[in-house]
């Protein structure tokens, strides 16, 4: 088993994870890949009024748990197996923790459900003694009691009890509360002492009791691999004799054995010398690399959403928010301009806080206390925009949907515990929409909001299964950089002028990035941004910003100018770069191309960047177009020149949220040929003097003689370098280099060629 369930995971909550919803929406919105790139603001006194937060919490928890204290110490229950650790078998690690044992025991009972831990595992090393010589034990005190059995160290053939009281300490767990999360999550806490490399970690313990929230019903998911190996394994469940038990292996071809025994059934998995399962890296966030049994007691979604119902009963407007009801209603005759004025009330003047304390896990808060506390979660958040879109005649339902799994929770057993988040589904015109309150500065139309996360489990509704989200994501780009130099000679600095359009949900993301920033700061990060690129760059005004909040469009313009423009190569050969910043960063380096498992792509992202450099003397550069396209990107770069200005134009777009693990090599072969196509290198533009009309130049005579004898050898070993052809004296020709992989020999009418520049000389001589 992972340690993290070893050792007690977080328990399951219907909350809005913000940090993970936050990434899924910058990948989502191509545009804030950019501000990612940028410096995050530091601000000390919010970082300090958190911390005190933090401590005050912490110290009314220690001083409420001084009082009664949450765990007990005792043996395990009758019914528990007993079983002991082999400590004689040969090592299946070398390195880390070896996993000797772990056996995780359920029992399903009227009053409850009762999970029994007993885990062992070697430190093999100084790092694992480091990292593993503290036990941590998470529950949630509201509903949950826990029964310390045994804490030891094994030594050869020494047994130490570490199971003091004075080496117990217990700690509120409040790892959520900077994502505005506050549970009665406990963690107790055994500190060992004298753990050494070699020794041998055994501890169990049983947490009794379930979340009255969720009835009767029971949800386990068992790990049966881990990411080191495991001696012994072993799952097992007792179960109420003729109560119906659904069953879904999941990568894993592993079957329980089945005895019945009177009023009990007794499922149990077992399996030794378990080898440990290595994950690839820069995985999807549905797919999970180890081993798991899922087992529930739901039969159907149906079923699923008959528990949901439950939760969000249709309520009476409270007296509180009746004034802005009325005001909504007043303000226009329009279902849609309705939705979105009750939308925006919900997200912009109720602040985002879960308060997840026993049933309130899942159970939302009535919209009189929200209303009150002017706070709330996900789900307090839905329910009350579900009260208020009714109250003005909007059809609106609850529904649940899951941040992480998306459209693949179609693929487990029905079950509550699979959704983590929940929205509305307003329908409007014969038609659906789906929509987030616990979004900010979003702007537009219902279709600028919409929501998508896979599959959602409509409540109230009468619907039996769940229901695909449309699709979202518009053709066009929703992130669109044009940026235009204006380049002089090597001596001259270069003038760079970028214009910047942000759609949809890159425009609701960057107006929420903005809104949290002075232009001053903006103008240091952005131009910290560019400096990776143009060390010199400095900005010549702050930041303007366009946001037209009905077609939810944001327009930025920032100017600059960057002395040294030429700052690459060598001093007789300067050069200067050209590079999409905004979109580099949405081609991911990706590496390891023998893949067993699938490969993430950041989905909904699309990305046009273009740059129009101008020159006083125009530009020598063959137009070109590249186009690479793999199983879930779209990439193109086009080259082109009309008079004095030289075009370069990037699109990316994704086409799904992964690659499968027989399309990754390919995939990332395609990927690494478009970061190459990424940066386009010039060279600064030279000036040849005239020689005399009519008269024998014998410096230009010299000089193509010597050009003579060089092409014929340097004819056979052509440069990667495409070397702009001479042009009239005076003017200026603009060199571009050629990227890697598209050398050729001389060969069939390139031999005219060298022919030509060979005689040419000559020509001159007697012209």
């Amino acid at each position: 088993m992972r340690c993290c369930e070893a050792h007690g995971a977080h328990p399951q909550r219907l909350v809005d994870r913000r940090p993970r919803r936050r990434d899924q929406a910058r990948a989502r919105a191509g545009g804030l890949h950019r501000l990612d790139a940028r410096p995050v603001r530091s601000r000390a006194g919010d970082e300090l009024l958190r911390g005190l937060a933090c401590i005050a919490i912490v110290i009314a928890g220690v001083g409420r748990l001084a009082a009664q204290t949450p765990y007990e110490i005792g043996p395990p229950a009758p019914w528990v197996k007993l079983r002991e650790p082999v400590l004689s078998a040969p090592h299946l690690a070398t390195e880390g923790t070896e996993r000797l044992l772990s056996d995780r025991q359920d029992a399903v009972r009227a009053t409850g459900v009762e999970q029994y831990w007993h885990v062992a595992y070697r430190l093999l090393d100084e790092g694992a003694v480091q990292q593993n010589s503290q036990l941590e034990i998470v529950f949630d005190s509201s509903y949950q009691r826990l029964v310390l059995h045994s804490v030891r160290l094994r030594r050869g053939d020494r047994i130490i009890d570490e199971l003091k009281p004075s080496r117990v300490r217990v700690a509120q767990r409040e790892t959520e509360l900077e994502e505005q999360i506050y549970d009665a999550s406990l963690s107790v806490v055994v500190l060992l002492e004298d753990v050494r490399r070699g020794d041998v970690v055994e501890y169990s313990f049983t947490r009794r009791g379930t979340n009255p929230v969720f009835g009767s019903h029971y949800k386990a998911q068992p790990t049966l691999q881990d990411d080191a190996p495991i001696m012994q394994l072993y799952f097992r469940l007792l179960w109420p004799a003729g109560r119906p038990l659904f069953i879904r292996s999941r990568q894993t071809a592993l079957q329980p054995t089945i005895t019945n025994a009177g009023a009990t059934t007794e499922y149990e998995w077992s399996e030794h010398n378990v080898p440990a399962q290595i994950a690839d890296p820069d995985l999807p966030s549905w797919y999970d690399p180890y081993a798991s049994v899922q087992l529930s007691d739901f039969a159907s979604w149906s079923a699923v959403a008959v528990w949901g119902d439950s939760l969000f009963p249709d309520v009476e407007v409270p007296a509180t928010l009746q004034p802005t009801i009325e005001r909504i209603r007043a303000s226009s005759e329009s279902p849609e301009r309705r939705t979105l004025a009750a939308l925006r009330f919900v997200q912009d003047e109720i602040r985002y806080m879960g308060v997840e304390i026993g049933v309130n896990s899942h159970r939302p808060y009535l919209p009189a206390t929200v209303m009150r506390r002017r706070y709330g979660d996900c789900k307090d958040k839905t329910l009350l925009l579900v009260t208020m879109l009714r109250a003005l005649g909007v059809t609106a339902r609850p529904a649940l949907v899951s941040t992480a799994y998306r459209d693949h929770v179609a693929e487990f057993q029905p079950t509550a515990t699979v959704f983590d988040h929940a929205i509305v589904q307003v329908e409007l015109g014969g038609r659906r929409y789906w929509i987030d309150p616990t979004g900010l500065y979003q702007r537009g139309g219902l279709k600028d909001v919409a929501a998508w996360f896979g599959n959602a489990l409509v409540l109230g509704g009468g619907i039996d299964s769940l229901v695909p989200m449309e699709g979202m994501g518009p053709l066009e780009p929703t992130t669109d950089v044009s940026v235009n130099f204006y380049i002089g000679g090597r001596d001259d600095p270069a003038t760079m002028h970028v214009v910047t359009e942000y759609r949809g949900a890159s425009a609701n993301d960057t107006r929420a990035w903005i809104g949290a920033r002075s232009r001053k700061e903006l103008q240091q990060q952005y131009t910290n941004f560019y400096s990776e690129l143009y060390p010199s760059i400095r900005s010549d005004d702050l930041p303007s910003v366009d946001d037209n909040e009905t077609d939810n469009i944001i327009r930025t313009v920032e100017r600059y100018t960057i002395p040294d423009f030429w700052s690459g190569g060598t001093g007789e050969s300067p050069t200067g770069t050209f590079e999409p910043l905004d979109l580099s960063v949405s081609v991911p380096r990706v590496t390891g191309a023998n893949r067993k498992m699938p490969l993430a792509v950041r989905h909904h992202t699309h990305i046009r960047y273009v740059i129009n450099a101008e020159t006083p003397e125009g530009w020598n550069i063959r137009p070109r177009e590249e186009h690479i396209t793999t199983p879930a990107t779209r990439f193109s770069r086009r080259l082109s020149v009309a008079d004095r200005v030289f075009k370069l134009e990037w699109e990316y777009e994704s086409l799904a949220d992964h690659v499968k693990p027989v399309d990754a090599a390919s995939h990332m072969k395609d990927l690494a040929r478009a970061r190459e196509l990424l940066v386009f290198t010039i060279r600064p533009p030279a000036t040849q003097p005239a020689g005399d009309a009519g008269h024998l130049n014998w410096s230009i005579l010299f000089a193509a003689l010597c050009a003579a004898g060089i092409a014929a050898v340097a004819a056979l070993r052509v440069s990667r370098a495409q070397l702009a052809l001479p042009g009239v004296p005076g003017t200026y020709a603009g060199v571009a280099d050629v990227p890697a992989g598209t050398e050729a020999g001389i060969g069939g009418w390139l031999i005219l060629v060298a022919i030509g520049v060979t005689v040419r000389p000559f020509t001159i001589l007697f012209s």
